[in-house]
């Protein structure tokens, strides 16, 4: 019997939905997504330390849209808590936040990495 993967935190499909079945395209939106990810969680945490919250918020308002090209909800829900604070109340992120924070965007690039395997060279 042939099992789907199962993923934990997103829909990697929908993005491949979005660029109309391109495996090409999607490979390198991926591999994209995956870059960016770890770039810009580097950032809002920099940047709530250093008490730059707006800037904090910015990121995480890119890193949310980012998120939801995959269907990784929870991230863009947290995201979404994280840019409220940092661009409208002033405030950084809390340790629990950035804990969780790395732990959905774990999931989110294993999500990826897995639909990746799935998708036919070429």
């Amino acid at each position: 019997m042939d099992h789907a993967p199962s993923y934990r935190c997103s829909r990697p499909g929908l993005l491949l939905e979005a660029v109309d079945g391109d495996a090409a395209i999607f490979r390198d939106l991926a591999q994209l997504f995956i870059q960016e990810t770890f770039a810009r969680y580097d950032d809002i945490v920099r940047l709530s330390a250093a008490g730059r919250y707006t800037e904090m918020g910015q990121e995480a308002h890119s890193l949310k849209g980012t998120a939801g090209t995959v269907g990784a909800d929870d991230l863009v829900q947290l995201l979404q808590k994280i840019e409220q604070a940092g661009l409208h109340l002033g405030l950084p992120c809390s340790a629990a936040q950035l804990s969780r924070l790395d732990e959905l965007l774990h999931f989110a690039r294993e999500d990826i990495e897995t639909f990746l395997a799935t998708i036919p060279p070429g």
